[in-house]
Formats: structure tokens, sequence, C-alpha cells
């Protein structure tokens, strides 16, 4: 069998409280979409926040 690590050490879970989805014509909002990167990829993120219907990801240098 091959060697398995807990999704823990591997992925990381961007998210934060910030809605994904926003329906204007119910003024309703949800946590829809989940923002995964690898634990490496992990600390060069800054910052995420969505824009209308899109997502943006600011990377550090």
């Amino acid at each position: 069998m091959g060697t398995y690590r807990s999704i823990e050490k591997i992925l990381l879970l961007v998210n934060d409280d910030t809605p994904t989805y926003k329906s204007k014509s119910h003024e309703y909002s949800s946590v829809l979409d989940l923002f995964i990167v690898s634990t490496n990829l992990g600390p060069s993120i800054n910052s995420f926040f969505v824009l209308d219907d899109d997502l943006t990801i600011n990377f550090g240098s």
C-alpha cells in the first residue's frame, strides 16, 4: 500500500467567513465556494476577497 498523509497536512482551507455567493434579489449570502491550496502555497497568500462574481487572490513576493 502507498503512504497516506492526513489531508490537514497537505491541503489548507483559506476561506474565512466572507460570502462567495450573494443573491441580490433575495438579499441572501453564503459561503458556497471553497478555496483550497497546498500547504506549500499557503504561506504565499496574503489575502483573498470576492468582487461580485470573481474571486481575487493576492500573492506575496
